[in-house]
């Protein structure tokens, strides 16, 4: 059986509606965007005992009644209008339809200085982990795709590059002796560097 809950801010009013069995209202998932209140007593279950089909319209004219902050019709950070719960579904990575749906409704929108800067202070002082390091490493060490080798070639070569419609603008300039050396000890330094890591 499902429910329907709330929490609630200080002053009494809703600022998120949910739906959900066992749990839910209080589970702290690793990904959850919405904060759950830290006093217990503003989670408030609405109503119990319904069916899923129940719970999800009682959910949707919630939503509606209270509206949505990130649209501007209301006070509730929900992101979607209800119907879109965790029936079925694993919680971490949202599916691709409600990533859709969160960066059509974000799209346009600006950051003003003041969530910026709660963005800077949360993220100071904060270092990745060193399996984050890794993974950003791997990426970053990732050959470069057929096409996009392709597309440099035909470039360097002045040939019309897709990506941007004209010839290289370097075509036909000749280096100098200074960029030649650059260059040298650029190359020199990349074969020492690989000699060494053998």
């Amino acid at each position: 059986m499902f429910y329907v809950y709330q929490y609630l801010r200080e002053d009494g009013t809703p600022y998120y509606i949910g739906k959900g069995k066992g749990n839910r209202a209080h589970y702290k998932g690793k990904h959850e965007r919405i904060r759950k209140p830290i006093d217990k007593s503003r989670i408030v279950i609405i109503e119990s005992g319904l069916l899923e089909s129940e719970a999800i319209d009682l959910e949707i004219k919630l939503i509606a009644k209270y509206g949505r902050k990130d649209i501007g019709t209301g006070i509730l950070q929900n992101m979607t209008d209800g119907g879109d719960g965790v029936s079925g579904a694993k919680f971490g990575r949202p599916p691709e339809e409600r990533i859709l749906k969160i960066a059509n409704a974000n799209r346009g929108k600006k950051r003003t200085d003041e969530v910026k800067k709660k963005l800077s202070e949360r993220r100071t002082g904060k270092t990745d982990s060193a399996e984050t390091k890794a993974k950003k490493s791997q990426s970053a060490r990732k050959s470069k795709t057929k096409e996009h080798a392709e597309n440099i070639r035909k470039s360097k070569l002045g040939e019309k590059n897709p990506m941007f419609g004209k010839p290289s603008p370097n075509k036909g300039k000749p280096m100098s002796q200074d960029q030649k050396e650059k260059i040298r000890i650029s190359v020199l330094k990349r074969l020492a560097e690989k000699q060494n890591s053998k």
